[in-house]
Formats: structure tokens, C-alpha cells, sequence
């Protein structure tokens, strides 16, 4: 009987163990969900974020029985990704499940870009599992057997079709209740066209926040060396407050004598920085009308800094329908 008993208790605390070790392992595994979906990297120097960002940070935190969308609309390089990961990152926990695409626009290019685009977010939403797809539509019905119940943050990053779009606000009858939607974009009028009323207009950075933001990347501080101050007009003209273009001539022209700066500042007169430029190009590229690309070269050596009423009376009467191509670009 003794043994029997021994016996017993060795058992029960296998058992135990056996309880103890489920737990720990389980444990670590919420953990471990908790750090995948950890905060995402964001540019460092994020000079007048907290203020371009308040507005959506209090829609994330204000509970609501809707599935609400937020766009993000601005030209390349103005900080929309920056400002959507920003908001991602401070409420993401507040939400039962969050994803983050980005590139919509690029995935959406390739064949399998779809396909691509749904896997990451089923690897999102269920903590790392990764799940095959065989086709857009087994896609889709994978991704409503497992949306129910539970509120999402969702964001996707640069859509610059119609179509990406209106998929996109047709999932939102799918999505539970007090789930959000970000959608950042360059083109408003696909907001407008899918019937999107909250919108953020990213502004550029004034005067003072561009000093300030170049200065961290060209000195390591906030604001510039005296030595150096000679050339901020110009600089702050250049890049027209868009933080790219501060971050990339800023890291550019850091420890250069200035020598090199006056060079590399009467090349920017005549050659743009190859970084910037190429960034800023994707925008004109995208413009779908071949007559408003036409008509952005006549803006930009004739018109520049015009009154646009004027403007469009000396267009319209070369046969321009100015005012539309106008606002589309």
C-alpha cells in the first residue's frame, strides 16, 4: 500500500508539473505575442508630431459601436507613414488584435501582391501563425472566419487606387464593432470618392520646426552651429517643410566643412538630391491624367507662386480646362 501510495503522489506531482509547465509555456507565449506586436520604428527627431497626431490618437482612444476609417492624405515625404505608425504605436494595445501593411501600393503591382497583403495580416492577427492562401478569394473567407468578435486596429499604408480602396471599406462590415482603420494616401480624391469624411491634411513643418529638424540631423542638436546659419534660408526655401527632405540633406551635409556645404548647396540650385527627388517623383508618377502631367511643367516655369485666378484666365483662354487639372495636381 505504501508504495501504492508513493506512487500516487508521485503522479500527482507530475501532474502538477506537468500544470506548471502548460502555464510557463503558455505564458511565454502571450509574452512573446505581446513583443510581435511590439512598438514599430519610427524616424528619430519627430519634431511637431504630438500635435499633427492628437486628433487621431483621441479618435483611436474614443470607443464607438461603428467601424470607423481615418485618412491620411499628403504629398511624398510629408510624414504620413511616420504619423501612422506614430498613432499605431500608443494605442495598438487597446485594441484585442492590430495590423500594419505597408507598401498597399506596391504589393497591389505585383501578381501576388493580394495574396502577400492578406497572409501578413492573418500572420498579424492570430500571433505569428502563418497561414497559406491559395487564392484571393480563399483569402477573403479565411480572413472572415477569423474577424468576428474582436476589435481590430488596422493600417494600410500608401493606397493610391480606387479599387485598393473600396475593397478596403467594404471589409469594414466584416470587422466587429469598435474596430479602426487607417488608410494613408497622396491622392484626397480617393477619400472623397469612397465617401471617407474623417481626413487629415498632413501640413508641412513651419519655419521654426524645419530649423529645428534639420539641425538635429545636420549638428546633433536643435538648433544650428553659428558658423553655419548663413545657409538656413536657403535650405529652409529647398525643402518647403517637408521633413524628408530636412532629414536627408541634413544627414548629408553632417561634419562637412563649409566648403562643401556652399558646393553642395549651389548643386541643389541645378540637380536636386537624388533621394528627395526620387521620392517626390512617385507622386507625379502617380497622377492618372496624361493632360494634368502635361500641364504640371507649365506651372512650374511659368506659374509658380501666381494668384490662381489668374492663372486660370490666361489657361483657360489657351484652351486649358485649368481649374480641374489644377486641382488635381
Amino acid at each position: 500500500m505504501a508504495d501504492q501510495s508513493g506512487s500516487g503522489m508521485v503522479l500527482q506531482n507530475s501532474a502538477q508539473e506537468t500544470d506548471e509547465l502548460r502555464f510557463i509555456e503558455k505564458l511565454v507565449k502571450v509574452t512573446e505575442n505581446k513583443v510581435n506586436r511590439s512598438i514599430l520604428s519610427v524616424a528619430p527627431y519627430l519634431i511637431g508630431i504630438h500635435l499633427r497626431v492628437n486628433d487621431i490618437c483621441l479618435w483611436l482612444q474614443h470607443k464607438t459601436d461603428d467601424v470607423d476609417i481615418w485618412g491620411i492624405y499628403g504629398m511624398g515625404g510629408i510624414g504620413k507613414t511616420t504619423m501612422a505608425k506614430y498613432a499605431f504605436n500608443f494605442n495598438f494595445e487597446s485594441f484585442e488584435r492590430s495590423s500594419f501593411l505597408y507598401n498597399v501600393r506596391d504589393f497591389f503591382e505585383s501578381t501576388d501582391g493580394l495574396i502577400y497583403l492578406q497572409k501578413q495580416f492573418l500572420y498579424d492577427i492570430l500571433d505569428g501563425r502563418k497561414i497559406d492562401i491559395h487564392s484571393v478569394e480563399d483569402g477573403i473567407n479565411q480572413i472572415k472566419s477569423v474577424v468576428y468578435c474582436k476589435r481590430f486596429l488596422v493600417v494600410l499604408d500608401d493606397i493610391d487606387e480606387v479599387d485598393q480602396l473600396a475593397s478596403i471599406v467594404g471589409m469594414r462590415d466584416r470587422l466587429y464593432s469598435g474596430s479602426k482603420i487607417i488608410v494613408t494616401t497622396r491622392h484626397i480624391e480617393l477619400l472623397r470618392a469612397c465617401e471617407i469624411e474623417l481626413i487629415d491634411d498632413v501640413q508641412k513643418l513651419n519655419k521654426d520646426e524645419s530649423v529645428e529638424l534639420f539641425s538635429w540631423h545636420a549638428f546633433g542638436q536643435g538648433h544650428p552651429v553659428e558658423h553655419y546659419t548663413k545657409f538656413l534660408t536657403m535650405i529652409i526655401e529647398y525643402c518647403i517643410g517637408c521633413p524628408l527632405a530636412l532629414q536627408v540633406l541634413g544627414s548629408s551635409l553632417s561634419g562637412k566643412s563649409l566648403d562643401v556645404w556652399e558646393s553642395t548647396l549651389r548643386k541643389l540650385g541645378l540637380i536636386p538630391n537624388s533621394q528627395v527627388s526620387k521620392k517626390l517623383q512617385i507622386s507625379f508618377a502617380c497622377i492618372q491624367d496624361d493632360h494634368d502631367k502635361s500641364l504640371f511643367p507649365d506651372i512650374a516655369c511659368f506659374f509658380l507662386g501666381k494668384n490662381v485666378d489668374h492663372v486660370v484666365s490666361i489657361l483657360d483662354a489657351c484652351g486649358y480646362y485649368s481649374m480641374v487639372r489644377i486641382h488635381n495636381l
